[in-house]
């Protein structure tokens, strides 16, 4: 058996083990035991418990990156209220998918000081890498609020939901379907069509410069 068929067996043994214990819960012998391999073969290749966390990350954005690309035919950004309508849903059936590593993701950032988080890393190469580079690099007031409402009023009320929005329709007894369909309708009215205006005057700018 390859190299690289053990490695998918371990990570196929630790997303499962992950998903039930928490990554904190989760021990690395077993991981081994449920993937038919050995604990040194786990360091070999892993080096660590986290960074088995991180290559189920890389694994998880590299998909998600290949899946968008032929969704969209390779377009970096919606540029339409329909485009847009349809990556928001896209995500959503996309991250459900991934729950729990998205869960896993958010509590391991809480706990974490570094500032190369793997929520952060989420951010940089899901959003951030597809900016035009013009705009990626720049630290200006333009670029500064949108990264801003991105990041803290994109991303992270789209994984709250992600993660608590069955909790919360079951609170307030609302079926969940339909408070999902309403999260997109208010997701996209409050947030997402502001975002696509703030791109089209970054397009401008940059065709300016271009000419």
């Amino acid at each position: 058996m390859s190299s690289e068929e053990t490695k998918g067996r371990i990570l196929e043994a630790a997303s499962e083990i992950f998903a039930r214990d928490g990554f904190a819960g989760a021990h690395v012998a077993e991981i081994a035991e449920r993937a038919d391999a050995n604990v040194s073969l786990i360091y070999r290749y892993f080096d660590s418990k986290q960074g088995l966390l991180q290559a189920l990350l890389d694994r998880f954005i590299r998909a998600g990156q290949a899946q968008r690309d032929e969704l969209f035919a390779g377009q970096p950004l919606p540029s339409t209220p329909q485009q847009l309508d349809t990556l928001v849903r896209w995500a959503w059936d996309y991250l459900q998918e991934q729950r729990d590593l998205v869960k896993i993701v958010l509590f391991e950032s809480l706990k974490s000081d570094d500032p190369d988080a793997a929520l952060m890393e989420l951010f940089d190469k899901s959003v951030v890498s597809r900016l035009p580079p013009s705009l990626a690099r720049r630290r200006d007031d333009e670029a500064l609020e949108l990264d801003l409402a991105v990041f803290f009023f994109g991303m992270m009320p789209f994984a709250s939901f992600l993660v608590f929005g069955e909790l919360w329709a079951a609170h307030l007894e609302v079926d969940f379907e339909r408070a999902r369909d309403t999260f997109f309708t208010v997701f996209e009215d409050l947030y997402a069509r502001d975002i696509l205006e703030r791109l089209k005057h970054v397009r401008a700018e940059n065709q300016e410069e271009d000419v």
